[in-house]
Protein backbone atom coordinates (compact mmCIF):
# COMPACT_ATOMS: atom_id res chain seq x y z
CA UNK A 1 0.00 0.00 0.00
CA UNK A 2 3.07 2.47 0.76
CA UNK A 3 4.64 1.86 -2.54
CA UNK A 4 0.93 2.44 -4.07
CA UNK A 5 1.06 6.02 -2.51
CA UNK A 6 4.44 6.59 -3.49
CA UNK A 7 3.72 5.75 -7.24
CA UNK A 8 0.95 7.91 -7.36
CA UNK A 9 2.74 11.16 -5.53
CA UNK A 10 5.67 10.73 -8.27
CA UNK A 11 2.77 10.36 -10.92
CA UNK A 12 0.94 13.74 -9.21
CA UNK A 13 4.38 15.97 -9.37
CA UNK A 14 4.83 14.94 -12.91
CA UNK A 15 1.74 15.84 -13.82
CA UNK A 16 2.16 19.21 -12.15
CA UNK A 17 5.51 19.90 -14.41
CA UNK A 18 3.85 18.37 -17.69
CA UNK A 19 0.94 20.82 -16.54
CA UNK A 20 3.36 23.89 -16.14
CA UNK A 21 5.15 23.21 -19.18
CA UNK A 22 1.76 23.21 -21.05
CA UNK A 23 0.72 26.63 -19.29
CA UNK A 24 3.61 28.17 -21.57
CA UNK A 25 2.73 26.13 -25.00
CA UNK A 26 -0.66 27.39 -24.56
CA UNK A 27 0.33 31.33 -24.02
CA UNK A 28 1.69 30.60 -26.87
CA UNK A 29 -0.87 29.41 -29.09
CA UNK A 30 -2.97 32.49 -27.73
CA UNK A 31 -0.15 34.63 -29.76
CA UNK A 32 -0.52 32.86 -32.45
CA UNK A 33 -4.22 32.85 -32.53
CA UNK A 34 -3.68 36.87 -31.76
CA UNK A 35 -2.20 37.12 -34.78
CA UNK A 36 -4.63 35.54 -37.34
CA UNK A 37 -6.91 37.45 -35.72
CA UNK A 38 -4.96 40.75 -36.50
CA UNK A 39 -4.01 39.19 -39.88
CA UNK A 40 -8.56 38.70 -40.59
CA UNK A 41 -8.82 42.45 -38.73
CA UNK A 42 -6.54 43.91 -41.86
CA UNK A 43 -8.10 41.65 -44.41
CA UNK A 44 -11.88 43.03 -43.13
CA UNK A 45 -10.14 46.47 -43.25
CA UNK A 46 -8.84 46.60 -46.92
CA UNK A 47 -11.37 44.38 -48.75
CA UNK A 48 -14.97 45.07 -46.99
CA UNK A 49 -16.73 47.96 -45.33
CA UNK A 50 -14.49 47.21 -41.81
CA UNK A 51 -17.65 48.17 -39.71
CA UNK A 52 -16.79 47.41 -35.75
CA UNK A 53 -20.29 44.95 -35.95
CA UNK A 54 -18.81 43.43 -39.47
CA UNK A 55 -15.18 42.57 -38.25
CA UNK A 56 -16.56 41.29 -35.14
CA UNK A 57 -18.73 39.09 -36.59
CA UNK A 58 -16.07 37.76 -38.81
CA UNK A 59 -13.97 37.08 -36.00
CA UNK A 60 -16.50 35.04 -34.08
CA UNK A 61 -17.04 32.67 -37.29
CA UNK A 62 -13.55 31.91 -37.19
CA UNK A 63 -13.20 28.50 -35.62
CA UNK A 64 -8.92 28.51 -35.69
CA UNK A 65 -9.29 31.18 -32.52
CA UNK A 66 -11.37 28.46 -30.15
CA UNK A 67 -8.51 30.54 -27.28
CA UNK A 68 -9.74 33.95 -27.39
CA UNK A 69 -12.96 33.29 -25.60
CA UNK A 70 -12.80 37.01 -25.58
CA UNK A 71 -14.34 37.54 -28.35
CA UNK A 72 -17.62 35.98 -28.35
CA UNK A 73 -18.16 38.13 -25.08
CA UNK A 74 -16.65 41.68 -25.99
CA UNK A 75 -18.80 44.35 -26.30
CA UNK A 76 -19.00 47.66 -28.43
CA UNK A 77 -19.14 50.26 -26.16
CA UNK A 78 -16.25 49.18 -23.25
CA UNK A 79 -14.10 46.39 -24.60
CA UNK A 80 -12.04 44.61 -22.19
CA UNK A 81 -9.82 41.64 -22.74
CA UNK A 82 -8.75 38.72 -20.74
CA UNK A 83 -6.89 36.23 -21.79
CA UNK A 84 -4.08 33.73 -20.05
CA UNK A 85 -1.35 36.51 -21.16
CA UNK A 86 -0.05 39.17 -19.25
CA UNK A 87 -1.76 42.00 -18.08
CA UNK A 88 -0.19 44.43 -20.75
CA UNK A 89 -0.62 42.24 -23.49
CA UNK A 90 -4.57 41.99 -22.63
CA UNK A 91 -4.59 46.06 -22.47
CA UNK A 92 -2.66 46.10 -26.21
CA UNK A 93 -5.31 43.92 -27.38
CA UNK A 94 -8.15 46.12 -26.16
CA UNK A 95 -6.45 49.37 -26.99
CA UNK A 96 -7.52 47.97 -30.39
CA UNK A 97 -10.20 47.03 -30.01
CA UNK A 98 -10.82 50.40 -28.81
CA UNK A 99 -9.15 51.95 -32.43
CA UNK A 100 -11.53 50.14 -34.48
CA UNK A 101 -13.95 52.01 -35.54
CA UNK A 102 -12.73 54.61 -34.17
CA UNK A 103 -10.16 56.37 -36.33
CA UNK A 104 -9.44 56.07 -40.20
CA UNK A 105 -8.74 52.78 -41.87
CA UNK A 106 -5.33 53.44 -43.06
CA UNK A 107 -4.52 54.54 -39.20
CA UNK A 108 -6.27 51.31 -38.22
CA UNK A 109 -3.97 49.42 -40.70
CA UNK A 110 -0.97 51.23 -39.52
CA UNK A 111 -1.74 50.27 -35.54
CA UNK A 112 -2.56 46.16 -36.41
CA UNK A 113 0.94 46.65 -38.45
CA UNK A 114 2.63 47.37 -35.30
CA UNK A 115 -0.27 44.81 -32.95
CA UNK A 116 0.87 41.89 -35.51
CA UNK A 117 4.78 42.70 -34.95
CA UNK A 118 4.51 42.98 -31.04
CA UNK A 119 2.67 39.70 -30.58
CA UNK A 120 4.71 37.74 -33.56
CA UNK A 121 7.83 39.33 -30.86
CA UNK A 122 5.92 37.61 -28.20
CA UNK A 123 5.25 34.26 -29.67
CA UNK A 124 9.06 33.88 -30.31
CA UNK A 125 9.80 34.57 -26.55
CA UNK A 126 6.89 32.28 -25.47
CA UNK A 127 8.83 29.77 -27.67
CA UNK A 128 11.88 30.16 -26.61
CA UNK A 129 10.61 30.28 -22.92
CA UNK A 130 9.30 26.54 -23.96
CA UNK A 131 12.32 25.21 -25.56
CA UNK A 132 14.44 26.70 -22.72
CA UNK A 133 12.16 24.92 -19.99
CA UNK A 134 9.92 22.33 -20.94
CA UNK A 135 12.61 19.97 -19.66
CA UNK A 136 13.17 21.77 -16.79
CA UNK A 137 9.82 21.64 -15.61
CA UNK A 138 9.06 18.33 -16.47
CA UNK A 139 12.35 17.19 -14.60
CA UNK A 140 11.33 19.10 -11.67
CA UNK A 141 8.01 17.85 -11.34
CA UNK A 142 9.64 13.99 -11.42
CA UNK A 143 12.63 15.05 -8.79
CA UNK A 144 9.90 16.98 -6.29
CA UNK A 145 7.81 13.44 -6.38
CA UNK A 146 11.37 11.52 -5.93
CA UNK A 147 12.31 13.83 -3.31
CA UNK A 148 8.87 13.35 -1.04
CA UNK A 149 8.56 9.46 -1.40
CA UNK A 150 11.90 9.60 -0.22
CA UNK A 151 10.80 11.58 3.04
CA UNK A 152 7.85 9.22 3.42
CA UNK A 153 9.85 6.17 3.15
Amino acid sequence: MKYIGIILINIAFSAAGIFAAYSIKEKEIICDELLIMARTMKSNLRFSSGTYTGILNSLKQELILKHLDFINEISAEEPAVKTKLSLADDERTTHIFRLLGSVDSASMLDELDAYENYFAERKRYYSEKLKNRFKLYIMSGILCGAAVSIMLL
